[in-house]
């Protein structure tokens, strides 16, 4: 009995792994300041079910803080034969510039954040049959992305917990598609949303372990034709490193 509840549970986080990386639009680390005063520079490292993740965030006051990210799991290849093979590339890419609330003793987290970002993702399908035929699938997209991130939350000594409601409007373009045009027929403007719980823990003054989820939903939709080309992840879990350079005082 134990045996077949561990193997169901490896199917069940298996296929959650594998719904997470699907999606031509990909969810990026959100990237959460939480700016203390002037001249506070944070770099961050992420891992993640999308892509590894660059941060960066710096206060160029004490109301004002810019910030940029950008992700890229580069090529991945999938071999299902010698002779059949997927393989997908995916970036994004991101800058942003936004107000703050100078912390306080209350420590409270209240910041918001204008962002505007591009992507990429290509998808490479290759099928040879036993006749020696040759079948290619080429499916590619880019898509720009713009929206606002509020950040509410609790900065305490060690714990920092951060929710972090977004909305964006991503728009699709330079689409290729050698299997299919009905592309062509259907939206390539959505609305999205996007709740996102975010877990710090202090570990030194400099460093910080950051853990974080987050969900994509779309509040539009092309109710006459499936939607084969803007599908999204559904969910992001990341873990990572966040370093406060603290420039100046």
């Amino acid at each position: 009995m134990q045996v077949k509840t561990v193997i169901k549970n490896v199917i069940l986080i298996i296929s959650i792994i594998l719904c997470a990386s699907c999606g031509t639009y990909r969810q990026n680390v959100a990237n959460i300041p939480m700016p203390e005063h002037k001249g506070q520079l944070k770099l961050g490292v992420h891992q993640s079910f999308t892509a590894p993740e660059a941060q960066g965030s710096f206060s160029l006051s004490n109301k004002v803080a810019v910030l940029a990210n950008y992700s890229n799991f580069g090529e991945r290849s999938y071999y299902y034969s010698a002779t059949n093979f997927e393989k997908n590339k995916h970036y994004f890419g991101e800058v942003g510039v936004g107000l703050y609330r100078k912390a306080d003793s209350l420590k409270k987290v209240r910041e918001v954040f204008l962002l505007g970002g591009k992507g990429y993702t290509s998808h490479f399908d290759r099928s040879i049959y036993a006749a020696g035929n040759v079948k290619d699938y080429i499916r590619q997209v880019s898509y720009s992305r713009i929206g606002l991130q509020a950040d509410l939350g609790n900065q305490r000594q060690k714990i920092s917990f951060v929710f972090s409601p977004r909305i964006f409007v991503v728009h699709y373009y330079d689409i290729t598609d050698n299997n299919r045009s009905d592309y062509k027929d259907i939206a390539n403007t959505f609305l999205y949303v996007e709740p996102v719980i975010t877990l710090n823990w202090r570990v030194a003054r400099f460093l910080s372990v950051s853990t974080q989820f987050c969900t994509t939903m779309t509040l539009t939709r092309d109710t006459h034709h499936y939607n084969y080309y803007y599908e999204y992840a559904p969910f992001n879990i990341s873990i990572g490193l966040i370093f406060n350079m603290n420039c100046f005082k």
